[in-house]
Parts: structure tokens; sequence; C-alpha cells
């Protein structure tokens, strides 16, 4: 109900709340609207793997953080729950192309 006012008020509700008492379910209970991303792996998740799987949800997690395998890492972008491997390498050849590989800007460089 939260997101539902604050987006509907474009942020400008305040809400506030007092629990007043237990009670027996009335109507029915909304399900979620979108799914999660599950992780299939155990290990720490690695940029290469995050910046693929951005398309198919928002992540939780960021580069370098611990995963256990049945941990939610993301909310999907669809309906359903879907199982994902935050912890996939890129593999490694031999063979060097020009502009091949995803440069990754870091702020905290200053080099030459």
């Amino acid at each position: 109900m939260r997101t539902r006012v604050l987006t509907a008020t474009q942020g400008q509700a305040i809400m506030h709340h007092n629990f007043h008492e237990y009670a027996e379910t009335r109507g029915d209970i909304m399900g979620r609207p979108n799914g999660v991303l599950i992780s299939m792996a155990n290990g720490r998740a690695n940029e290469y793997s995050l910046n693929t799987l951005q398309d198919r949800g928002t992540m939780f997690v960021n580069h370098n953080d611990e995963v256990y395998e049945g941990m939610i890492v993301g909310e999907n972008a669809r309906d359903k729950d879907m199982p994902i491997n935050p912890t996939t390498a890129k593999k490694l050849t031999n063979m060097r192309t020009t502009g091949s590989d995803e440069k990754h800007h870091d702020p905290q460089f200053r080099g030459s």
C-alpha cells in the first residue's frame, strides 16, 4: 500500500500508522506483482555476471557480495521467479579483438 500511495501522490504523502488489534483476515490477500531472481550457486557475485543479468530485473547484490544457493538476489521484471547464476565468470580465451571487452569506468582510478 505504501508504494501505491507514494506513486499516486508523487512522493508527497506522509503515512503514519498505529497497531490497533489482531483480527481475522478479511478478503483476499494480494500476491506479488513481480517475481524474484534467485541465486542457483554459492560464491561471490561478479561484475561480468551482474552486468549480463541487469536486463532481467533490479539487482539487490553488488560486485563481490557473497551469495548462496536459494538467496534472493534481485526482483524480476516479470511476474515469475527466475533462477540465475550471479557468480558466472567470463570465459577467457587466447583470442584478442579490439572493442570486444566491456570497459568499466572507475571514478577512483586516476591513471595517466
